[in-house]
């Protein structure tokens, strides 16, 4: 029997998901793999000796997959690891990305080089006098937020250059222009192919966030083929398996949309739940098209 690692993705799941009646994520990797030996460890059940990784007491080279869970938080030993079973030719999955590749910042800069429209940024960790300049300057209201938050935490609107001032800057961190909308949409994107795509909405004008955690709400939505192809397109030169791409169009023109940014380690369970699409199943019929190969 094929044995599959999933590393550090035990994570509890707030209902009953889908078909596996659990509330435990590597019960759910075992429902949909039955047919497989599936082991969980953390991160911190590794050990390296003379170049080889252990966890415990057995070799990594026993395995025949690898789930890497949140590698983000511990990107030497994932590090390690990954290169380790590309070496031996070992299939994975990666549910999020190495530190220096899984922030905003990053982000923009590599959807830049792809040609694909992102909010225009400006990037800046302090606020030196040069950067008081340009940012003096700026078109405003312009949206604030750190590069490497989620949920929408720290993330303010700045209506003005003297607003801006009072804010105290915790690290590096993005202004982009505000684009007026009526809710965004995230889009998951597994192995390179568009799986669901949905929209968030803001529970009521108070707050110009959409996020889900600050009571937005979810509905399965469509997108124009023109947006699609260029989500695809920009997924294939994205270092990650599982991807979540927030999209936003202008409320006051329809043909002027933006990549907000992607997530690397997208929350899917409620995506899953609110939209009747079980990305947990598809995710694991990837992992099994991924050893068969």
């Amino acid at each position: 029997m094929k044995k599959l690692l999933i590393l550090s993705y035990d994570v509890t799941i707030p209902f009953e998901y889908m078909e596996s009646k659990s509330k435990n994520s590597i019960d759910v990797f075992k429902f949909y793999l039955k047919d497989y030996e599936v082991h969980s460890f953390k991160y911190n059940d590794f050990s390296i000796k003379d170049g080889i990784p252990y966890i415990l007491n057995n070799k990594l080279s026993s395995y025949d997959f690898v789930f890497f869970g949140f590698m983000s938080k511990e990107t030497t030993l994932s590090t390690i690891i990954f290169e380790y079973i590309s070496n031996l030719g070992i299939p994975y999955m990666k549910y999020g990305n190495f530190r220096n590749k899984d922030n905003k910042g990053y982000g923009n800069f590599l959807l830049e080089k792809l040609n694909i429209p992102y909010i225009p940024s400006f990037l800046f960790c302090k606020k030196s006098k040069h950067n008081l300049e340009i940012i003096k300057n700026l078109n405003y209201p312009l949206v604030l937020k750190p590069i490497d938050g989620s949920k929408g935490d720290n993330v303010v609107k700045v209506d003005d250059f003297k607003s801006f001032k009072k804010i105290r800057i915790g690290g590096t961190s993005l202004l982009q222009p505000f684009i007026e909308n009526d809710g965004d949409y995230r889009v998951f994107v597994i192995n390179n192919k568009i799986e669901l795509i949905s929209k968030r909405k803001r529970k009521d004008e108070s707050d110009f966030r959409n996020n889900v955690c600050l009571g937005g709400t979810i509905s399965k939505e469509v997108l124009p083929d023109n947006i699609l192809s260029k989500i695809e397109f920009a997924s294939n030169y994205i270092d990650c398996d599982i991807i979540g791409f927030d999209v936003i169009i202008d409320k006051n023109d329809i043909n002027k949309w933006y990549i907000m940014e992607y997530n690397s380690a997208p929350s899917f369970f409620l995506f899953s739940k609110e939209t009747n699409t079980d990305l947990f199943k598809i995710i694991c019929d990837n992992i099994k098209l991924k050893i068969l190969k």
